[in-house]
């Protein structure tokens, strides 16, 4: 869910990401950065982002 600039971030429904600002600030990075909340755990991010099959040093 993209929602700019307001002031209090509201939805009543269900989440995972939310784009709050399409205009943030990441040092080293050059331009407009999106910024986005997560809703849920560490674990929860790791489940989504990283497949169960890629194991550390074993990706090449």
């Amino acid at each position: 869910i993209a929602h700019y600039y307001v002031k209090d971030l509201r939805y009543d429904g269900k989440w995972h990401f939310w784009q709050h600002t399409d205009n943030g600030y990441l040092k080293g990075i050059n331009g407009d950065v999106d910024l986005n909340l997560f809703n849920g755990s560490f674990y929860g991010l790791n489940k989504l982002t990283i497949p169960d099959s890629v194991r550390p040093g074993s990706y090449r």
